[in-house]
């Protein structure tokens, strides 16, 4: 067998296995009122999660049919993913491994480490391209934080540095005021254990055409950690 046929008949067997145990998620593009916490901008949650929303929670979701608002006082169902949709999202995982830059076409659909939660929350231990929401700076995220020496922040382009709040024990940081996020630039993210990790910020619009249009968009920007983590949410 050639080594095409090979790698063919593998991504066949994952796209299989996957479709087999996926199930409809919903992304929560933002979230306003006294609900806002528990449900953070980049949230992946299952299509069929019910919503208890109070008076004044306003949330806009997108599902494979595209981007709609709900709004409380009420108890609704999070949305739908209809198979052809999933279906749709599964080539564009698979297209994902076959591109990735370092990544064998063969690497299938393996388990990830622990990652953020959110979609457009910055793993600072992992170096590569990262999406964000145009006009909002990414939300930094790191797994077992201790706290300890200042994590820094370096804008490559500038040589500007800021340090990050970054409480003891927390997970996740907001981005340090006084230093941009800007599109296209690259920045150095120095860690407490003295190691450094490069990111690239590309910013998008996250599309109006449903999680199809979303994963594409994330795949054309190359924002691979991101459509691991859609992946994963939708993996069951």
């Amino acid at each position: 067998m050639s080594l095409r046929s090979k790698i063919a008949v593998a991504l066949a067997a994952a796209a299989l296995v996957f479709a087999g145990g996926a199930s409809a998620q919903v992304v929560v593009l933002f979230a306003r009122g006294p609900s806002a916490g528990a449900y953070p901008q980049g949230t992946v949650l299952p299509a069929t999660k019910v919503l208890a929303l109070k008076a004044g929670d306003q949330l806009e979701l997108l599902d494979g049919a595209g981007s709609h608002v709900v709004t409380g006082p009420a108890t609704i169902v999070a949305g739908h993913v209809d198979p052809k949709v999933r279906d749709q999202m599964i080539q564009l995982f698979l297209k994902a491994q076959q591109v990735r830059p370092g990544i064998a076409a063969t690497r299938g659909f393996e388990l990830q480490p622990k990652a953020p939660a959110g979609l457009w929350q910055l793993d600072a231990s992992d170096s590569g391209v990262m999406c964000t929401v145009a006009g909002a700076p990414p939300v930094l995220w790191r797994s077992g934080a201790e706290g300890g020496t200042p994590v820094r922040i370096h804008r490559t382009r500038t040589d500007e540095s800021r340090p990050v709040d970054w409480p003891a024990g927390a997970e996740s940081a907001d981005w340090p005021a006084g230093l941009p996020a800007v599109a296209g630039e690259s920045y150095d993210v120095d860690l407490d254990d003295q190691s450094t990790v490069i990111v690239t910020l590309r910013a998008v619009a996250p599309p109006a055409t449903g999680l199809k249009g979303l994963t594409g968009v994330l795949l054309d920007n190359g924002c691979f950690s991101q459509i691991d983590r859609l992946r994963s949410a939708t993996v069951q």
